[in-house]
């Protein structure tokens, strides 16, 4: 957590100064079970238009289950917004742009060996925003292995 005061090198950047904090927070209420709220508000590097940064504040809680030694599954849901600092021109209007986004998901995960795990995700995430050409919603599935020494 902290406060920042960003000054812009070129004259026609605009300034940032604003709270930045972010962390998650772990409740485990059984031996198998973990509740995950983690958040976020910080500055972002952005790429539309002239903007050089957006603010983003967002939240996820996940739960956590170990159904068995050496399965897991997790369930995750969380959204935010995103505000843009500066006025942009894009599907036909100038206007401040601003995003909020959705996310939904589920997984599971299977410790072969201490040193190998496997898993398997389905990730939904929706971008809503009032310039039209940057809504989206995206399906993910994504099968992982990973190796730790």
């Amino acid at each position: 957590m902290g406060y920042t005061r960003e000054e812009p090198v070129h004259g026609n950047q605009t300034s940032f100064s604003g709270l930045f904090l972010g962390g998650d927070y772990t409740y485990k209420p059984t031996e198998r079970i973990t509740l995950t709220l983690s958040t976020l508000r910080a500055r972002q590097e952005s790429t539309f238009g002239t903007d050089a940064f957006y603010v983003t504040n967002s939240g996820t809680f996940s739960a956590q289950y170990q159904i068995l030694p050496k399965v897991t599954l997790t369930a995750r849901v969380g959204g935010g917004i995103n505000d843009y600092s500066t006025k942009q021109t894009a599907d036909g209007k100038n206007d401040f742009r601003h995003d909020s986004f959705i996310l939904a998901g589920a997984q599971a995960d299977y410790e072969i060996q201490p040193w190998l795990r496997v898993g398997l995700e389905y990730l939904r995430l929706s971008r809503d925003s009032n310039f039209p050409s940057f809504r989206f919603v995206d399906d993910r599935i994504t099968a992982r292995a990973t190796v730790q020494f």
